[in-house]
């Protein structure tokens, strides 16, 4: 599955030009725990801060 807009948040990440991921629906991305873990492991690395509707 092309999954463009999460490549472009990864890409973003690594480059610096993210502080803070806002999902909407965290459940479907934690569907793949693949990509989550890549998500939670970059944003822990480069102090990105992850929110969703509950939590921040």
């Amino acid at each position: 599955m092309d999954r463009h807009g999460f490549q472009k948040l990864i890409a973003e990440i690594g480059l610096g030009n993210a502080g803070l991921v806002v999902s909407l629906d965290a459940s479907r991305l934690a569907r793949n725990n693949r990509d989550w873990h890549q998500l939670l492991e970059l944003c822990s690395v480069f102090s990105v801060l992850i929110a969703d509707g509950e939590r921040l």
